[in-house]
């Protein structure tokens, strides 16, 4: 694994716990369902981040979670959060 995959997998962690932290405020002071949606799917993220930086060092979970169903059902999870949260209804 290089340098950059490295990066990218502490970068997208960090930024989706930073972006959940601001969704999940914005819907404490609002109280709006889409926010909830979108605070879900940044959480969504940030354990799918969690999961990608822990394989850097758990061989065991770098075998289960490198381009595997349960990444590829995590993502459309992720999906249909985001599309939720910014669906008209």
């Amino acid at each position: 694994m290089d340098k950059i995959e490295v990066f990218l997998r502490v970068a997208l962690m960090g930024f989706s716990l930073l972006l959940f932290a601001v969704s999940a405020i914005s819907f404490s002071r609002v109280r709006n369902n889409r926010l909830l949606f979108i605070s879900l799917a940044f959480a969504a993220f940030f354990v799918k981040g969690l999961v990608l930086s822990l394989a850097i060092f758990v061989e065991s979970v770098n075998s289960a979670f490198s381009a595997s169903i349960q990444v590829i059902g995590l993502d459309f999870l992720i999906l249909a959060l985001i599309y939720l949260g910014i669906a008209k209804r």
